[in-house]
């Protein structure tokens, strides 16, 4: 089943939003954890331990740094792992463009894009399964109840503050940087770009123009226990990490 899903970790990002730490550490290899293991071996170990061994890593800025580590590190010798070598960070769609023309497109499988700041346990073989069901072109991951990192305040025409809410939880649903994609989804996406793919993005370019051509995507919003997601692509979220927190969470992964 899952072998007929390849992934793409996209971990060429420059981390502006996590600077200065990635003056040093590309932003999928810093470490997370009291096992002090890099964000690219959780989700390369999530990855495995559901099943898909067939990865493509999109790299670009400290390239060296997650080439070498992941070609030293012991769990991928038995997953096919290739790596798309930019000179610089030419954007998420750039890096689709390249993994249908040189894995996707010959072996007809669909893919999985997981965003290389995104640590999580979610349950793959679960959202795998999902699409196989859903009789659809794709599945965008979404997780409810979002938190605001910030203040909301309401004001009237003369300026005086009704409320204050500090980091409210709004009803609604975001993506968190995991999208599942057929082959026909993806070799549209290749027609439409190819000519023109450097700067375009995955969630700002490609996702709305398939659901505006009438591609069928839908929402797979995690069900499983204890299900945990976090962006560790800021500062402010990095420096809070709970590593005890990790550590029992993703225990499973290293059993």
């Amino acid at each position: 089943m899952s072998s007929n899903v390849y992934a793409l970790i996209m971990a060429g990002g420059l981390g502006t939003r996590i600077r200065p730490l990635s003056l040093f550490y590309q932003k999928t290899m810093l470490p997370v954890g009291y096992r002090f293991k890099p964000v690219i071996e959780y989700i390369l170990r999530n990855l495995k331990y559901h099943g898909i061994k067939n990865v493509i890593i999109s790299v670009s800025y400290l390239s060296n740094q997650v080439i070498k580590f992941i070609e030293n590190l012991e769990i991928t010798k038995d997953m096919n792992i290739n790596f798309i070598i930019e000179n610089e960070p030419y954007g998420t769609g750039y890096s689709i463009i390249k993994t249908y023309e040189e894995y996707v497109k010959d072996n007809h499988s669909a893919l999985l894009i997981h965003y290389g700041d995104i640590l999580t346990n979610l349950d793959i073989r679960d959202l795998v399964n999902y699409w196989l069901n859903c009789n659809c072109d794709g599945v965008v991951v979404g997780v409810p109840n979002y938190q605001l990192p910030v203040s909301v305040i309401e004001f009237d025409e003369n300026g005086i503050i009704k409320s204050f809410i500090e980091k409210p939880i709004l009803n609604i649903i975001i993506g968190i940087g995991i999208v599942l994609l057929s082959v026909k989804a993806i070799e549209f996406l290749y027609k439409q770009f190819k000519d023109n793919r450097i700067g375009i993005d995955l969630m700002k370019d490609m996702i709305p123009k398939l659901i505006e051509s009438g591609y069928k995507l839908k929402i797979y919003i995690p069900k499983q226990e204890n299900f945990f997601w976090i962006d560790i692509g800021t500062l402010d979220t990095y420096m809070k990490l709970d590593f005890n927190k990790i550590d029992k969470i993703f225990s499973y992964l290293f059993e």
